[in-house]
């Protein structure tokens, strides 16, 4: 079922995030409610607001529209850099509704599955071919913006992005690569 066609089910999510209380949550726990809090609020927001081409359309769609979550009113970016970060793999686990994110998942993220989770889609998003994009005739890599704006999660984690990549590729990066970052597609997802 899509949930579009079922708004009273996404209504009741939305209203659970505004009245959730973390009052003596452990790190999982409020983990997974901030990553499940900004992906259906990006959803709900996107659903509102059909038709649209891009959610950057929607007017403060990361930095002024607020959203009631756990007894706050915060926006998308309060939520990604003020709850989230600095852990570079919420990166890879945020949806922000274009085509260049990486992909959502099917199922919550759960308190006690909350970091193999974080490090599999890490790993999956590292590993798209459509996300890093290698030319191995040319020797040159190149990487999604979200390494570029958020470059500070990935140099304090690990000295640079390519160092950071290769932790989660089944194939490394060669370090002599040229690497550049390509255009980010702010495209609708559709999916």
């Amino acid at each position: 079922m899509c949930i579009r066609d079922s708004p009273d089910s996404l209504q009741k999510l939305i209203n659970f995030i505004g009245k959730a209380d973390l009052t003596g949550a452990d790190k999982n726990t409020a983990t997974a409610f901030y990553i499940n809090s900004y992906n259906l609020l990006v959803i709900k927001t996107v659903i509102d607001n059909l038709p649209l081409a891009k959610p950057t359309d929607i007017t403060g769609f990361f930095d002024t529209r607020k959203h009631s979550v756990a007894g706050s009113y915060m926006t998308l970016n309060d939520l990604e850099n003020k709850k989230l970060r600095p852990d570079p793999r919420v990166h890879f686990v945020l949806v922000c509704a274009a085509k260049g994110c990486p992909k959502i998942i099917n199922e919550a993220y759960t308190p006690d599955k909350v970091q193999a989770q974080l490090d599999t889609q890490t790993k999956i998003a590292i590993n798209d071919n459509s996300f890093i994009k290698i030319d191995e005739k040319t020797k040159t890599v190149k990487i999604s913006k979200i390494f570029d704006w958020y470059k500070d999660d990935f140099i304090k984690t690990s000295g640079s992005a390519i160092i950071y990549i290769n932790k989660y590729r089944t194939s490394a990066i060669p370090t002599n690569y040229t690497v550049s970052f390509y255009e980010y597609d702010w495209s609708l997802n559709g999916n």
